[in-house]
């Protein structure tokens, strides 16, 4: 299946088979939007200039895939992790 310029919404997509998939999604071209429901937190993927970056919103969101969400990150709530060992750091 040809997905280039497509944009491919994966449900579930922030581990596992759900984040294996839009990587895969990815990079055959697709554009991907990644969304993660928890209850009342949603968790997405996301780009901060070149640097793919996850993140959590703890408050309820209307969001369609394409809108712009303004992010302001709280350095008291950061947690960062290793890429190569997913420890926290």
């Amino acid at each position: 299946m040809d997905v280039r310029n497509a944009v491919a919404i994966v449900t579930g997509g922030a581990s596992g088979l759900g984040l294996a998939s839009a990587r895969k999604l990815a990079a055959a071209g697709a554009r991907v939007v990644i969304v993660e429901p928890m209850g009342s937190e949603t968790q997405v993927t996301m780009k901060i200039g070149e640097t793919a970056v996850n993140g959590v919103f703890r408050e309820r969101i209307t969001a369609r895939p394409g809108d712009i969400l303004p992010v302001a990150p709280q350095a008291a709530m950061a947690h960062l992790f290793s890429k190569a060992t997913s420890e926290r750091l």
